[in-house]
């Protein structure tokens, strides 16, 4: 989230695997470090205040869906995530998965027909 008013923003929520405690308690520090810089509007704080009492329950250990699934959504009776969903939890994060946003990605073409002269003729 981004201050309306100007300011450094939050980061995101982490990825964690059931009873990743630590984490919990490392981005509860980060909201309450972000509700004391100035820059939030009224709505922003309030949603920063909903995000800090949801995330002092994963952290206490209070939330039945953190414990079983972590921060992954998952429907009930499914199983619990993996490190391997982890891993692909922060690769999507990394690698958008909209064509607008892939494209905005991509290499000019002049760079890649560049590298494309440098290696036509090497053998």
């Amino acid at each position: 989230m981004i201050p309306k008013k100007g300011g450094a923003p939050l980061p995101p929520s982490p990825i964690c695997l059931p009873r990743e405690h630590a984490k919990a308690a490392g981005f509860v520090l980060a909201i309450e470090e972000a509700l004391t810089r100035p820059g939030w509007s009224g709505a922003q704080r309030g949603r920063l205040r909903a995000l800090l009492r949801l995330w002092v329950y994963r952290a206490e250990g209070r939330d039945p869906q953190f414990e079983k699934y972590g921060s992954f959504g998952r429907r009930p009776g499914s199983a619990p995530p993996t490190s391997v969903d982890a891993i692909v939890a922060a690769w999507r994060r990394i690698v958008p998965l909209d064509k607008a946003a892939r494209k905005r990605r991509r290499v000019p073409w002049a760079v890649n027909e560049a590298a494309r002269e440098r290696h036509r003729y090497k053998e």
